[in-house]
C-alpha cells in the first residue's frame, strides 16, 4: 500500500492545497492508499519515513536519509532551486511541475491587452488625444519568445487565435508553433540542430539566413553569444522571456540585445529575473528607446523560505519609483484557483501517482 505525503502549506492560498484539492487527489491514487496532509516540517519529518510519495514545496537534502521508502518527490515548482534534486538516490523519481503554461499565458495575455487598450496610462484623462496615441491593436502584432519550451509554447498557443504572430527562440533555433512541432516529429534527433536545417529555417520564416547566424543558434542562449537576426528582432512588438534559472540565461536581455530591438517593443518577463539586466532595462525605458516592460520576476525578490530578500535589497524589486511605463508584479503570473488541481493532474498524467 502506497502512503502519499501532502506537505503544500504556502503564504499565498492557491498554492496551498484545500480540501477540493486534496479530494481531487484521493480520486486519482489508487484505492486502499494512504494519504497524509501535513501542516509543519515537524509534522512532515515524522510522516517521512512512511511515505512512499512525497509532494512538497522544498525538500532539503538531508531529509533523504529518513525518507526510507520514498519512490516518488514531487513538487509543483517549475524552478529547481527549492528541492535538493541532486542529492536524491537513484530510486527515487524527482517530478517539478511543468503544468503552468496554459496559466502562465492567461497572465501574459490579459498584460498584452491592456497594455494595446492604454490601461497602464497613468497621464492626464483629459483632453484625450494623448492617451490615444499609447492605444492600438493586438491583432497584427509580432511576439519573439526567448525559451520556446512549454510556457513558451504555451504562450503563443494563447496569442496566435488573437492575431499575433508569434516566433520563438530556442538553443537550436528560432520556430513558430508549426515548424517547430513539424520538425520534432519529422527530423532525426541527430540531425535537427544541423547548420543546413537552421538556414532553411531561417529562410522558411522570411529570416536572416546568412551561415554566421545559423552557425551561432546552436550555441548557448545567451544574448552576448547568439547572433539573433536584426530581421527577426525589427518585427518585435513583443520581446518575451520564459527562461528557466539554470541554463546559463543570466543577463540574456543585456544592453547589446536591448540595442537592437525596436522603439516600439514591450519586454514582458515571465521566466526567472536573472535573464534581464535591469539596469539596462530601466536606462532603456527612461530614454525612450523602449516603449516599456512588464516584469513578473526579478534578479532580487523575496520568498516565502527567505522573506527579506529584494525589498530591503537591491534592483527593480525593490525601487520605489519607476516609470509609469515598467509595470511591475511580484511573481504572481502563476497565480490561479485551479493551480494545485492542475498539478495532481499532471502527476496522475505521467504515472507518478500509481
Amino acid at each position: 500500500m502506497n502512503t502519499y505525503l501532502i506537505w503544500l502549506e504556502w503564504p499565498e492560498k492557491c498554492f496551498r492545497a484545500n480540501d477540493g484539492d486534496l479530494k481531487l487527489f484521493r480520486s486519482l491514487v489508487p484505492k486502499g492508499s494512504r494519504v497524509v496532509r501535513v501542516k509543519s516540517e515537524r509534522a512532515f519529518l515524522k510522516a517521512l519515513p512512511s511515505a512512499t510519495h512525497a509532494v512538497v514545496w522544498h525538500f532539503k537534502k538531508e531529509w533523504f536519509a529518513r525518507a526510507t521508502k520514498l519512490k516518488v518527490l514531487a513538487t509543483p515548482a517549475a524552478g529547481r532551486e527549492l528541492v535538493a534534486w541532486r542529492d536524491a538516490p537513484k530510486s527515487v523519481k524527482v517530478h517539478f511541475g511543468s503544468f503552468h503554461g496554459p496559466i502562465i499565458s492567461e497572465t501574459v495575455l490579459g498584460f498584452l491587452l491592456a497594455w494595446t487598450r492604454g490601461f497602464f496610462w497613468k497621464g492626464p484623462m483629459w483632453p484625450r488625444k494623448v492617451l490615444s496615441e499609447h492605444c492600438g491593436d493586438l491583432e497584427g502584432t509580432t511576439a519573439v519568445i526567448a525559451g520556446f519550451g512549454r510556457i513558451g509554447r504555451a504562450i503563443a498557443t494563447r496569442l496566435e487565435p488573437f492575431g499575433v504572430e508569434c516566433f520563438g527562440i530556442t538553443r537550436h533555433g528560432i520556430f513558430t508553433l508549426k515548424n517547430f512541432h513539424e520538425r520534432r516529429s519529422t527530423t532525426d534527433i541527430r540531425q535537427k540542430h544541423s547548420a543546413t536545417l537552421r538556414l532553411s529555417a531561417l529562410a522558411s520564416l522570411g529570416l536572416d539566413a546568412s551561415p554566421s547566424v545559423a552557425s551561432t543558434l546552436g550555441g548557448r542562449l545567451r544574448a552576448s553569444a547568439l547572433k539573433l537576426p536584426n530581421s527577426l528582432l525589427r518585427r518585435a512588438d513583443w520581446f518575451i522571456i520564459a527562461l528557466p534559472s539554470d541554463t546559463k540565461t543570466d543577463d540574456f536581455l543585456d544592453a547589446q540585445l536591448i540595442r537592437r530591438l525596436p522603439k516600439k517593443c514591450v519586454v514582458v518577463n515571465v521566466g526567472r529575473g536573472n535573464a534581464v539586466d535591469e539596469n539596462a532595462l530601466l536606462a532603456a525605458i527612461r530614454e525612450g528607446r523602449l516603449a516599456g516592460a512588464y516584469l513578473d520576476v526579478f534578479k532580487y525578490e523575496p520568498t516565502a523560505l527567505n522573506p527579506k530578500i529584494g525589498p530591503r535589497g537591491k534592483g527593480l524589486a525593490a525601487a520605489k519609483s519607476v516609470p509609469w511605463n515598467l509595470v511591475r508584479m511580484p511573481h504572481a503570473c502563476a497565480f490561479s484557483s485551479r493551480y494545485m488541481k492542475e498539478c495532481f493532474k499532471e502527476l496522475k498524467s505521467e504515472g507518478l501517482l500509481d
